[in-house]
């Protein structure tokens, strides 16, 4: 009977981690592995969960468990190196001389775009936390002249792959900010009309900072992440929608939401998207939405040309909600194959685009002001 049970509760943390409930499959594998010290499904969820909470050394800790328990599991080498993306090579930061940096966008709309120096180099670069660290154009980075070498395949919106590459830029200046040995992708980046893109801005790149994307005020806000308590002090009291968030892999950022009365799920918060929400089929369906199928649309992402079809919708994260936003359905590929959870899709652009949102990497929470 014993055994049965804790089969039983092995199980259901499984069922949970799957579906996205982090919080019930967390209690779930603690009270697994708390009644079978050698669940080795329990270590592996822990080890994830703790990753995912950007908690590095509690992954550590569950890690060397499973490699006690399992040391033939075929997970360990990922979590190894997911671990290593997080704590290896770290930035080198000189800060401003006074206060977080502000940095003005150079517009907001279709993304927000910033200035930025490179190496020495002016150059604008779009903001967009479903990046990485950050990424050069391939032109510029050639007329840089970094040397680059192969990041393998990456997965782009609508699921298409494309060729990466990789370097490191010497000096990167930030709004007062001095970044140092900053990790960079290297790809083709599709101009979007207006200035010309010479990079992107991506969350990794956010995990050092207490980051604040103020679209109402058209700028990018860096403090220091010992800033953390008193922000979200001041961010509570003035009635912000303040929500966990996990990060998973070196720069996926995941929040529960839901679209119109549709169940909770984990959404990819990716402010990269010329849109405002993305639902897979199984969300669309479980949110009752229908798709225009007579209108498709086509666009280029960093794997190439996708088509989706749109849809409207309205979405929630917290206490925010967002009514009538544009959606869209990518039907050929499943981007979030990658993952080993669901995911429900992605918020963008148009669901921040009257709010400043704030990443908190210090608390792993996401604040959203709309005051």
């Amino acid at each position: 009977m014993l055994a049965a049970l804790i089969l039983a509760a092995s199980i259901d943390a499984d069922a949970a981690f799957r579906s996205g409930d982090f919080v019930a499959a967390r209690n779930a594998y603690a009270a697994a592995i708390q009644a079978n010290p050698n669940d080795a499904a329990a270590a592996l969820g822990l080890t994830r969960l703790s990753i995912y909470a950007d908690d590095i050394a509690d992954a550590q800790r569950w890690l060397a468990v499973l490699e006690r328990i399992a040391p033939n599991d075929s997970h360990i080498a990922a979590n190894q190196a997911t671990i290593a993306l997080r704590t290896d090579g770290a930035i080198d930061r000189v800060a401003p001389h006074t206060g977080p940096a502000v940095v003005k966008f150079i517009q907001t709309d279709p993304l927000p775009m910033i200035a930025v120096r490179v190496n020495g180099r002016d150059a604008h670069f779009l903001i967009d936390t479903g990046a990485p660290n950050i990424v050069l154009d391939a032109g510029f980075a050639q007329s840089l002249g970094l040397v680059t070498s192969s990041a393998g395949q990456g997965t782009f919106a609508g699921g298409e792959h494309a060729q990466t590459m990789k370097t490191t830029v010497d000096r990167l200046d930030l709004g007062g900010w001095q970044l140092s040995n900053v990790p960079a992708s290297v790809l083709p980046v599709p101009p979007l009309g207006g200035p010309h893109i010479d990079g992107i801005l991506g969350s990794a790149l956010f995990t050092h900072f207490l980051a604040t994307l103020d679209y109402r005020h058209g700028e990018l806000i860096l403090a220091d992440r010992d800033a953390s308590s008193s922000f979200e002090r001041e961010a509570a009291a003035q009635g912000a929608t303040i929500v966990p968030m996990w990060l998973v892999g070196d720069h996926f950022i995941f929040v529960q939401g839901r679209a119109n009365n549709g169940p909770a799920g984990l959404f990819n918060v990716d402010t990269g998207g010329t849109f405002g929400v993305q639902l897979t089929k199984t969300a669309l369906d479980a949110a009752a939405i229908s798709v225009d199928a007579t209108h498709p649309h086509s666009g280029v992402g960093g794997g190439g040309t996708v088509s989706s079809l749109p849809f409207t919708a309205n979405v929630t994260i917290g206490a925010c909600t967002v009514d009538d936003l544009d959606g869209v359905y990518f039907p050929d590929h499943d981007q979030y194959g990658i993952f080993p959870f669901t995911v429900a899709g992605t918020v963008s652009h148009e669901f921040f685009r009257k709010t400043a949102v704030t990443f908190d990497f210090a608390t792993m929470h996401l604040i959203i002001a709309t005051n």
